[in-house]
């Protein structure tokens, strides 16, 4: 991905959830905290993507947790402003799910949350335990790898320590 195709990313999914966090103010009828957007924009300026996509699967999940009314006026007017509702963002997710599920391996905790929250998908909607089982066998995997990590970095650290209490 380009500088350019990478920042364009970036300021669509900004405008794409803040659209989404005023809507969500009006339709529950309360103030929209305008500290959040300050958060965002820090985040935006740092060119940080995985943040933004992250953000913009939480708010797909917000969006979700809204009674069906409610969600149909917010898809409404993702569609007539932006062109892309929940369900098309889902579908975008769940492009991403296949092909971390392809790979067979995840590469973020990004897209280990990803994973966790296509799990639950799965188990409220009760599909089989075929298309369920990999997902939960690419988690263990990748918190296994991240625990690896983690302790192989502590050990080398003790080790650096316990040389210089040596010298």
């Amino acid at each position: 991905m380009t500088k350019e195709e990478k920042k364009k990313e970036i300021d669509f999914l900004y405008e794409w959830s803040k659209s989404i966090e005023l809507s969500l103010a009006q339709l529950h009828d309360r103030e929209v905290d305008e500290t959040i957007f300050l958060s965002w924009d820090w985040v935006r300026e740092r060119g940080l993507l995985s943040s933004f996509r992250e953000l913009a699967s939480d708010m797909v999940e917000r969006c979700e947790s809204m009674s069906p009314v409610k969600q149909e006026k917010m898809n409404a007017y993702l569609r007539d402003k932006w062109g892309l509702d929940i369900p098309m963002m889902k579908l975008r997710n769940k492009q991403k799910l296949d092909k971390a599920l392809k790979r067979g391996y995840l590469k973020s905790d990004q897209e280990a949350r990803m994973v966790e929250y296509w799990i639950n998908e799965y188990c409220q909607a009760e599909r089989p335990s075929e298309e369920i089982d990999p997902l939960n066998a690419l988690l263990s995997d990748y918190e296994r790898r991240v625990e690896a990590k983690w302790a192989a970095q502590k050990a080398a650290k003790e080790a650096k320590q316990a040389a210089k209490r040596i010298n």
